[in-house]
């Protein structure tokens, strides 16, 4: 399972280098859909198929 808290691509020192900045955002980005899909596909096998691991992942992702 991947952390989930913070940011991964991002850092104020970027923010000297727009440029740079722009393509950190855009990784943060995608990042940040990956997780969301995720979190859909594990939930929705959690409920069509009642996976027990999957239930106990999305209870671990809630107290993050």
């Amino acid at each position: 399972m991947r952390d989930r808290r913070g940011t991964k691509y991002l850092d104020d020192r970027m923010m000297e280098t727009p440029s740079i900045a722009i393509e950190q955002v855009i990784k943060e980005t995608l990042n940040m859909a990956n997780l969301v899909m995720d979190s859909y596909n594990t939930s929705m096998e959690a409920f069509l198929k009642k996976v027990r691991n999957s239930q106990m992942k999305l209870l671990e992702w809630k107290k993050l």
